[in-house]
Formats: structure tokens, C-alpha cells, sequence
């Protein structure tokens, strides 16, 4: 219980002080800057969103794949095992393709509109 909680509150410590990580200390008192560094437009934005969860969750996904397959080692042919194994797998695959498609997506997405742009 007490390893829930001080993840909890290390999570919620790591939300609070995520903008903190694109946080630029160039502007002196008085100006207002951008805080996100090497980020002027949204597109950019959401491309570094998206490559920080993709830094953070990666080593998740590795952790998830492991514990999938001792499921599978776990289930030792026990069927409602194994398919519990084969579903946590396929969920595990599915995210990863979410998390990188979101990374495609937004790639072909901004070589679209900048060829639109440039004509």
C-alpha cells in the first residue's frame, strides 16, 4: 500500500512539474517569452508532447511485454491463463501501435498541410 501511494504522489509531483522540462530561463524580467523551447508553433507542440510520452512510456511498453510473457509461463497450459495471457499481449501491441501511429499520424499531417501552405 505504502509503494501505491509514494507512486501516486511521485506521478502526480511529475505532472505538476512537467512544463518545467520545455521551461527557458533566456528572457529577462519584464518580457514575456515562449516557455517551450524550440516550440513557435502547435504543430511543433504536440510533436514534442509526443516525443516526450513516447521517451517515457517506451520503457513501459518493454516492462509490459515481460510481465505478458510470464503470463505465458505462468499459465503453464491452464486456458483461461493463456488467454488471459494472448489478451494482455494484444493490448500491449495495440498501445504501441497507437503510441507510434500518433507519431506518423502527426508527421504526415504537417508534410500536408506545409505542401498545402507552400502552394
Amino acid at each position: 500500500m505504502k509503494k501505491i501511494r509514494f507512486f501516486r504522489i511521485f506521478l502526480l509531483l511529475f505532472i505538476l512539474n512537467f512544463p518545467l522540462l520545455f521551461a527557458s530561463a533566456e528572457c529577462s524580467s519584464g518580457q514575456f517569452c515562449n516557455p517551450i523551447k524550440g516550440a513557435n508553433s502547435i504543430e511543433e507542440l504536440l510533436a514534442k508532447i509526443i516525443d516526450v510520452a513516447i521517451i517515457i512510456l517506451m520503457p513501459l511498453v518493454v516492462l509490459a511485454i515481460i510481465y505478458s510473457g510470464f503470463m505465458f509461463l505462468i499459465a503453464r497450459g491452464n486456458k483461461e491463463g493463456l488467454e488471459k495471457a494472448k489478451t494482455n499481449f494484444v493490448w500491449v501491441v495495440i498501445g504501441v501501435a497507437v503510441l507510434l501511429g500518433a507519431k506518423l499520424i502527426s508527421a504526415i499531417l504537417k508534410s500536408t498541410v506545409d505542401k498545402v501552405i507552400m502552394q
